[in-house]
């Protein structure tokens, strides 16, 4: 075995023994609506059928997660759901790590940096314990992309973008991507391009004529029928442009008046608090606030090379990155809570940002040993803070 397999080997084994310690101790009523979630299992094992978006806070859902992990809350209840998904993370870390290698095939390391980048970031794994179709719409999405970028017209692509579709809505930002995809590969073959539209629009029919069926719109939401209770806030030009966030280092409360800032600090207002001990000065929670920005000035670094030197991975990326972000910022608009509330429209970023990372390091050899000094650092911060303590959140 040689190195960068003995590396990869023990990243693996240190969140495989992370993340299984904290399912088996996570409370599952914790999470990002976690008990709408629960019930929607629930309504499953009791009803036998799926729901209607108006009879739950959740159940307005697509329903790929809760089918898929119905099984195990049937056989060992929630706590079997967690365990479930510790073993979807570990197949997304291997899968990602093997397909952005083919996209990088001259840089040996590339499975390694891109396995590394993923298992250091905080929002991949605070999100795994918990019963939510969040963490599955990241995997979805995130190897949507990638098989864009290798095999884009394959009819593999449009049933994992169906597959996408039926786990979470935000799926649908896959489509321009999917569309320059298509131009960039110069696709002449229009009747399979319209074949596998046709697919598309056929096996996701059942949703949209379900949807309208019952309430004349294609895709609503949760907040139509039972709306939120905090009161509205004004997103003027300041929301969308505040960065006191930076100089008052607030990792709590920027998402009540800055979309920059509570955007990048999502992760703390939605996650830090359900895992562990709410300190705001916290050393740890304070390191890993600040590595974010070198770490995210490199994987910027990597894109603009990329733009270069593979322009047909950039334009995939930048078009789902803009549409995502267009549909953040209109959901923001459209229903102005606080900014937190709409960050699943970009849940691609964790592989728009590991492909940046793996491209600097591949076309910057200048950064290789501070990047991995810092990844190393982000790692090691990450796994000790957030590891659950048994006197905190424990399941009863």
């Amino acid at each position: 075995m040689n190195i960068q397999k003995f590396l990869l080997a023990s990243i693996l084994s240190c969140i495989a023994i992370f993340q299984f310690h904290n399912a088996r101790l996570f409370n599952p009523l914790y999470g990002l609506d976690a008990q709408g979630h629960i019930e929607y299992l629930e309504y499953l094992k009791t009803n036998k059928h799926l729901p209607l978006p108006h009879e739950g806070w959740e159940l307005y859902q697509t329903p790929l997660y809760y089918l898929d992990t119905l099984p195990a809350y049937l056989y060992g209840g929630v706590k079997a759901v967690q365990l479930q998904n510790v073993v979807y993370y570990l197949a997304y870390l291997i899968l990602i790590g093997y397909l952005v290698s083919k996209i990088f095939p001259k840089e040996k390391s590339a499975r390694l940096v891109a396995t590394l980048t993923l298992a250091a970031l905080p929002v991949a794994n605070y999100l795994v314990p918990m019963i939510s179709n969040e963490s599955l719409n990241v995997y979805l999405i995130s190897l949507s992309l990638l098989i864009f970028m290798i095999k884009p017209y394959q009819l593999a692509t449009v049933l994992l973008i169906v597959l996408a579709f039926y786990n979470k809505y935000t799926a649908l930002t896959l489509g321009p991507a999917y569309l320059v995809s298509l131009v960039l590969n110069k696709a002449k073959n229009w009747s399979k391009i319209l074949l596998y539209g046709f697919i598309f629009l056929l096996l996701t029919l059942p949703i949209f004529w379900r949807n309208y069926s019952h309430y004349q719109r294609l895709l609503p939401i949760a907040s139509e029928f039972f709306p939120y209770q905090t009161p509205k806030k004004v997103h003027d030009l300041k929301f969308f442009t505040n960065m006191q966030w930076v100089s008052q280092v607030d990792l709590f409360r920027a998402h009540t008046y800055s979309f920059i800032g509570g955007t990048w600090n999502t992760f703390w207002h939605d996650g830090y608090q359900l895992t562990v001990p709410v300190v705001e000065t916290h050393k740890k929670a304070l390191g890993l606030w600040i590595l974010g920005f070198p770490l995210f000035i490199l994987s910027v670094v990597g894109w603009i090379k990329l733009r270069k030197s593979d322009p047909h991975v950039f334009a995939i990326g930048m078009t789902y990155l803009v549409t995502a972000l267009g549909a953040y910022i209109y959901y923001n608009l459209r229903l102005p809570y606080d900014s937190e509330v709409k960050a699943f429209f970009m849940s691609g970023l964790p592989i728009i940002y590991t492909l940046g990372m793996t491209a600097c390091y591949h076309y910057v050899p200048k950064t290789r040993k501070i990047m991995v000094i810092l990844l190393l650092l982000e790692f090691s911060l990450m796994i000790s803070y957030f590891w659950i303590q048994p006197w905190w959140h424990i399941a009863k």
